[in-house]
């Protein structure tokens, strides 16, 4: 398995807005990014503080816990791919 290059916040906003999640809010130095994975509601933590990510950095393997996608996964985002396990549910119709 490759390793995950050193990530700076826009390089994390970016993987996340691929991945089709939504920025919900800024509090402080943190942004809570929501979206859908696998079905599943989830939400990601950006913290500035801890920038930028390294594969030693215990806050990257908890945005990547948190966003519900593997390792394999965020790099597959980090290419520029798209994952069909990634997006917001349909609404139904009224």
């Amino acid at each position: 398995m490759a390793r995950l290059p050193t990530l700076s916040v826009g390089d994390v906003r970016r993987l996340l807005t691929n991945a089709e999640f939504r920025h919900k809010r800024t509090e402080s130095s943190h942004e809570h990014w929501e979206g859908y994975v696998r079905g599943r509601r989830r939400m990601v933590t950006i913290d500035h503080n801890d920038a930028p990510f390294t594969s030693r950095n215990r806050t990257l393997y908890s945005m990547i816990r948190q966003s519900g996608l593997s390792k394999a996964e965020w790099l597959r985002l980090l290419n520029g791919e798209q994952l069909p396990i990634c997006g917001w549910p349909e609404k139904e119709p009224s």
